[in-house]
């Protein structure tokens, strides 16, 4: 499954009740999950993990803390009753907070190991194309 977030900070995605729906279904069916978002909310995360330990933190705190299905909304007020009874009456919304807030926590751990893996791939290619010029 694919979840569009508009930002890592407070995402939109966070306070729609077919969108946390959406997380439920996932994990009720095991379906793996993955983050996409606009180029300039990429480039955020990114300052954050440059920003190392801190810019880390603050994103998996935000994430973690951001997750309420409980406060979530949908625009016709019978879905959202519909919604959260039948989550209510199944696995509940705690389970399906920590399942997104879970999810979400993951993927900056990618993210994060991604970056990692192209630092060590461009420091390596500086330090082997330095010794290949100075032969």
């Amino acid at each position: 499954m694919v979840a569009f977030l508009d930002t890592w900070k407070e995402p939109v995605y966070r306070s729609g009740v077919w969108t946390i729906f959406e997380q439920f279904a996932a994990s009720r069916l095991n379906i793996p999950v993955c983050f996409v978002m606009p180029e300039s909310s990429a480039a955020s995360v990114q300052e954050q993990i440059d920003r190392g330990k801190d810019g880390i933190r603050e994103m998996t705190e935000s994430i973690s803390g951001c997750i309420n299905l409980a406060r979530a909304m949908a625009w016709d007020p019978r879905d959202e009753m519909k919604v959260k009874t039948l989550i209510q009456r199944t696995v509940g919304f705690e389970h399906v907070d920590r399942h997104v807030t879970e999810v979400m926590t993951c993927w900056i751990g990618g993210v994060v190991a991604t970056q990692f893996k192209e630092l060590i791939h461009e420091s390596r290619r500086r330090h082997f194309g330095e010794l290949t010029n100075d032969v």
